[in-house]
């Protein structure tokens, strides 16, 4: 009896060691993982960066970071060059716009499959350019959707991501913060069908205060 005892205390013991190990070993490798999805979505405006420097008909002035690092990054792009000489420029937009960009990361999944991105984005109502990016029209403008994960264009058929980036061109008239409240709505919709978070470009989770703050520095 006291064998059997003892034999069952060794083995629940055995359990609770196993499954510690298997806890520690799964944080582990999620902490891993967001730490190597962050680097890699933030190659995409650092090549943005790193490709205007390497212009040099672009001042380094022009590129402008937001003063309140809580709040998304705006670059001022003088003209988007990809290191890729077929997409020498991916949106068409004028050489003196600033973009706006909101991040959607993927949150319940690694990543977005290409085919709920297709399939979202169709029922969505987004149309797709084949210059690579996505875009969507209103009557106020027009705002873009590009992928995060690294080079910013999306090629068809729709390849995995890890995140994807909303951004429209600030023209400094009062169509630009009905254009935001809009370009808010449907980032919301697509981070709840893809199983997303918005997110500011520090990546930290772009709240209702945020986008608020966000809204009122657009209206000034």
């Amino acid at each position: 009896m006291i064998a059997f005892i003892l034999l069952c205390l060794l083995v629940g013991m055995l359990f609770f060691i196993v499954g510690f190990y298997g806890q520690r070993q799964r944080k582990k490798r999620h902490q891993a993982t967001a730490v190597k999805r962050k680097n890699d979505n933030l190659s995409f405006h650092q090549h943005f960066t790193t490709a205007m420097k390497n212009d040099h008909t672009i001042n380094e002035q022009q590129v402008v970071l937001s003063e309140n690092k809580t709040l998304p990054l705006a670059v001022k792009l003088p003209t988007i060059r990809q290191q890729y000489p077929t997409h020498d420029s991916i949106l068409p937009v004028d050489t003196d716009s600033t973009l706006l960009f909101v991040v959607i990361q993927a949150g319940i999944s690694p990543v977005f499959t290409g085919r709920s991105i297709a399939i979202t984005v169709a029922e969505l109502g987004i149309e797709y350019h084949q210059q690579g990016y996505l875009y969507h029209t209103e009557s106020c403008g027009t705002f873009y959707l590009l992928d995060h994960s690294g080079q910013g264009y999306f090629t068809i058929p729709f390849v995995d991501a890890t995140a994807l980036a909303l951004c429209m061109p600030l023209l400094k008239t009062k169509e630009d913060v009905v254009l935001f409240d809009k370009m808010i709505t449907l980032a919301k919709q697509l981070a709840d069908r893809l199983g997303g978070q918005l997110m500011t470009e520090d990546y930290h989770l772009l709240s209702n205060v945020e986008i608020s703050a966000l809204r009122q520095r657009i209206m000034r």
